[in-house]
């Protein structure tokens, strides 16, 4: 027992093609996986890193327009627009052109405080009411024995049958701020987080409208020249400041080290690009989305990528981007009690603004990039497949290359035939050691015996036929190998040694 043939290695074995034309176009395929996968994937787009999702929660608090100062201190006052220049208030001024068409009400101003009056939904939201409709109710039927605790209309209805209710408007709603303030986490390890007002942070506005239908179009608005550019060129990105800037697209924009204000106008802006104006235009279902409000939701996303970092070290960042959803319509109601009998129902339509943190926080992992790796170790193989399928089918010298790529053998099928022969003519004499079934190495083995080199005919038969065998390996000269079978049996077009050979072993006697 060897113990070199029982733990022996195997490895494949290659040919070497020299010629230039597949030695260039093997290294182009090369080349171009390697900027593919090396240059543009892993050092450029940082794709073998690892991205771990991040979770976070969020807190919205509206506030009335102030002189750029905080509401709740006593010395700072509010900066409404006066509700003669609002064309949806019934107590505008102004040129009755612009209040054509619009749906209007009685105005009140309200505060940040009354605008949140009632409890949040649920964390992460803020209910900013645009319009409210008051009723009064009475007691509509009383259960008793002798009704047989019976109700045939309503627990309350209408004091007044023909009363629609009184509606106002909040005036100045879309001046409003709004504190977004938000934390997040990862969800793997290595853990880390933080909150807004620690990272850089941008908006990134709707590069189209939304799917808000309207009756009438708005005149289209003039998109500012943002700082930053999206992944495929399109200008829609702003870093948010740490103090507004009158001249921006979005001038209530501010970061704060609490969180990031902006306007509900400028929310909806970002939005869409019709902006404000879509608060009083008239949709496909004749409502507006000042009197029947609307859902908006807003977008923190997080992220840390950044060009040609394949170590993963560059910091955090946020982007909050928002869109309006197809909802009809968002209300709440409630009511207030005002005796035994009677009470006042609210009927309050708003934008419900609802805020989600998500995103990604990228770091260096080497098992993500061996995974990366082995896309590249893929795409060198289908590269090869791609070259070996040039060589063998679209180039002139293909046949060569096919016959040193494939390595044919001798034709088994008349192997076996020769090798039947040759056992019944020996019998039981048949000796494997000493009976060959090819007729050069049964001349070579016969001549072993007499210790004399062949001569004449059967050394020319030797030499052709090595000649032949090696043409099968080198591909040297196609018209004499191993793989010329047909050609044998038509004895048309065969080469002279080939026709050689294959007389030879018919006649030869074993």
């Amino acid at each position: 027992m060897n113990l070199n043939d029982i733990f022996s290695y195997k490895t494949p074995k290659y040919v070497v093609i020299r010629d230039l034309r597949l030695g260039c176009t093997s290294y182009f395929f090369m080349a171009v996986i390697f900027i593919k996968i090396g240059v543009l994937n892993i050092f450029m787009q940082c794709m073998h890193l690892r991205q771990m999702p991040v979770v976070g929660n969020s807190r919205v608090s509206a506030m009335q327009p102030t002189h750029h100062c905080n509401a709740l201190r006593a010395d700072c006052m509010s900066d409404f627009t006066p509700m003669s220049k609002l064309p949806y208030c019934l107590q505008f001024r102004g040129p009755e052109s612009q209040t054509t068409g619009m749906r209007r009400a009685d105005c009140e101003f309200w505060d940040g405080p009354g605008m949140q009056g009632g409890p949040t939904p649920v964390p992460g939201t803020a209910f900013i009411p645009t319009r409210v409709t008051t009723i009064n109710q009475t007691v509509g039927c009383r259960p008793t024995e002798e009704n047989d605790y019976a109700c045939d209309t309503k627990p309350y209805v209408h004091a007044n049958p023909s009363d629609e209710g009184d509606t106002i408007f909040v005036a100045d709603v879309e001046r409003f701020t709004l504190l977004i303030s938000q934390a997040f986490k990862t969800e793997e390890e290595p853990y880390f987080g933080g909150q807004s007002g620690s990272f850089h942070s941008e908006v990134k506005s709707a590069r189209s409208e939304s799917g808000l239908q309207l009756n009438k179009k708005l005149p289209k608005r003039v998109t500012a020249k943002f700082k930053h550019k999206d992944t495929d060129g399109s200008p829609h990105r702003l870093d948010i400041p740490d103090k507004p800037d009158p001249k921006s697209e979005f001038p209530s924009l501010l970061s704060l080290n609490i969180g990031d204000v902006i306007s509900l106008g400028d929310l909806i802006k970002l939005a869409d690009p019709r902006g404000v104006e879509l608060l009083d235009a008239e949709l496909e279902n004749g409502e507006t989305l000042r009197h029947g409000g609307a859902v908006l939701e807003v977008t923190v996303e997080y992220d840390n990528y950044k060009m040609m970092d394949p170590l993963g070290t560059e910091e955090p960042y946020y982007t909050i981007s928002a869109s309006i959803l197809p909802l009809g319509e968002y209300k709440i109601m409630y009511y207030k009690e005002v005796d035994g009998d009677s009470r006042v129902l609210v009927d309050v339509h708003g934008i419900l603004i609802v805020v989600h943190v998500v995103g990604r926080i990228r770091v260096f992992s080497f098992s993500q990039l061996l995974t990366v790796l082995t896309t590249a170790m893929v795409s060198l193989a289908i590269a090869g497949t791609a070259t070996d399928f040039m060589m063998t089918y679209c180039m002139a010298d293909s046949t060569q290359y096919k016959v040193c790529q494939n390595q044919p053998t001798l034709d088994f099928g008349d192997f076996r035939t020769t090798m039947k022969a040759l056992k019944a003519h020996h019998g039981p004499r048949y000796d494997p050691f000493d009976h060959k079934p090819v007729v050069h190495a049964d001349i070579l083995n016969n001549q072993v015996d007499t210790r004399l080199a062949p001569d004449h005919e059967d050394l020319l038969l030797i030499l052709c036929k090595f000649e032949q065998r090696l043409n099968t390996l080198d591909g040297m000269d196609i018209t004499n190998t191993l793989t010329t079978s047909e050609a044998k049996k038509a004895m048309k077009g065969m080469d002279k040694i080939a026709r050689y050979i294959h007389e030879k072993e018919s006649n030869y006697k074993f």
